[in-house]
């Protein structure tokens, strides 16, 4: 089981994320807690008022919306009754048991979970905080909570029979999301040799995956912490995050830079760069040869290209994965005739080249038409 406690500045929003699922299909509410209505008699206006209520007590705080889900291991089935006691349970122990909250169950992923919103403001216009103790006790609380109902211990979905297996491309919704980052995690730090969290998240962005420091700003990077999370086929992250402390193979920020140093000083790294830099020219030079077909010469030879963004300088980094060797390397520090600037402008011509000769072709066959007529 896993707590995730969020605070937001607009609980309307919430709430209609929450209800489109409903409308969807993908989710229900399963209960209404300390509102004046039962929730069979409850409807949307009556919800945002009686919050609305509540917030304009205490207006100067922007972030008055507070929004908890309970994730449980695919093989705990759980009724909507012990979800609804487990929510009760949970809310009373952090102190939010006296607040109006909505339980929502969603079915839009393989792992059973619910989310509980409800607001930081009380009838008395107290705010009502959640310290650091508070977190720790939610821990706490949540270890609690698996003993008593015999659930599966976050700690040890590792050691579940269905928890280790083949490491997949993640697709979010359709498997187990802490079972499937974990096969990955499983293998992907453990055999491919990265030099940097670049490199790394190269790889990782093969299972729609990556690893995640935070903003320079933000507590997460200031405290030297990692976060693991999903990705779509787009590249966009999407369901919620998880601490890299919660894997049991730990791969840690500290431990990762341990890792890329060691490679680093890998002897063998020059062969592995050399098996690369050569499987490039040997492809590039042949006739024609444009970006989609290089990619698919360099996958016969079990090595995969990765583009990914750079934000700041808006533009385009690219990653050669060799799947052989199981080394990564930055197109950068392969040299410049192998970045991703450099070798759009090498295949670029051989577009060009067949561009201007379809238009010769095409402006050839309307003159014989032409003539003709």
């Amino acid at each position: 089981m896993f707590a995730k406690i969020r605070h937001n500045k607009k609980i309307r929003n919430t709430l209609y994320y929450h209800e489109k699922k409903e409308q969807q299909l993908l989710a229900e509410c399963l209960t209404a807690v300390n509102f004046i209505k039962d929730l069979e008699h409850l409807t949307h206006k009556d919800i945002l008022r009686h919050f609305s209520c509540l917030t304009s007590l205490h207006e100067t705080i922007t972030h008055n919306g507070l929004h908890i889900s309970l994730s449980f291991h695919p093989t705990d089935k759980l009724s909507n009754e012990d979800m609804i006691n487990i929510a009760k349970q949970y809310m009373q122990e952090i102190k939010f048991g006296d607040q109006p909250y909505l339980v929502y169950r969603h079915y839009d992923t393989i792992h059973p979970h619910i989310h509980l919103l409800t607001t930081n403001i009380q009838p008395d216009g107290e705010r009502l905080n959640l310290s650091k103790t508070d977190y720790c006790h939610s821990l706490q609380l949540v270890r609690t909570i698996e003993k008593e109902r015999n659930l599966t211990l976050s700690g040890e979905w590792r050691r579940h029979k269905h928890a280790i297996g083949h490491a997949a491309k993640i697709k979010y919704g359709e498997m187990a999301t802490m079972t499937a980052m974990n096969n990955v995690l499983e293998k992907v730090i453990s055999l491919y040799k990265c030099t940097s969290m670049d490199e790394q998240n190269a790889v990782l962005r093969l299972y729609n995956m990556e690893a995640y420091k935070g903003k320079e700003d933000s507590r997460l990077y200031q405290r030297h912490g990692l976060i693991y999370r999903v990705l779509r086929e787009d590249g966009r992250p999407v369901g919620r995050y998880i601490k890299a402390s919660l894997f049991d193979s730990k791969p840690t920020l500290k431990h990762l830079e341990q890792q890329f140093l060691s490679h680093q000083a890998d002897v063998r790294r020059q062969q592995y760069r050399q098996r690369v830099t050569a499987t490039l020219e040997w492809n590039m030079a042949k006739k024609n040869m444009d970006l989609p077909g290089l990619r698919k010469a360099l996958e016969q030879e079990r090595i995969s290209m990765v583009w990914m963004e750079r934000k700041i300088e808006n533009a385009q980094n690219i990653f050669y994965v060799d799947h052989e060797t199981r080394a990564v390397f930055d197109g950068r520090q392969l040299g410049e005739r192998y970045d991703a600037a450099a070798l759009r402008q090498r295949l670029a011509p051989t577009v060009v080249q067949e561009e201007k000769q379809t238009l010769e072709h095409r402006h050839r066959h309307h003159h014989k038409i032409k003539q003709n007529l």
